[in-house]
């Protein structure tokens, strides 16, 4: 006998998302990289870059660079893996 429970199935699609999505990544992300710009950035995350460069918020960490190298803005690896699962949800509650 099979039970279907909606909740379960709706998590269960979830992840099958999220794993998409994490495989996408990984695939454009270079696991050597340290150090990566806006434009890098929105590649990843798949956003218009001229959008996000006006927009302080919708950058990584606020639009607070880890770094400056060489005269330019430079975000480190972690502070991109964070901002690449931050969802809409997650900045509005910022303001």
């Amino acid at each position: 006998m099979n039970i279907e429970i909606p909740e379960i199935n709706t998590l269960i699609h979830t992840v099958s998302q999220l794993e998409r999505r994490i495989a996408e990544i990984e695939d454009k992300f270079n696991p050597n990289q340290e150090w990566f710009s806006l434009k890098e950035a929105c590649s990843l995350k798949g956003l218009n870059y001229n959008t996000v460069s006006s927009r302080l918020r919708l950058q990584p960490n606020k639009g607070q660079e880890d770094a400056i190298i060489a005269g330019r803005r430079r975000w480190r690896r972690e502070t991109i893996l964070k901002w690449l699962n931050e969802t809409d949800h997650d900045i509005s509650n910022v303001n």
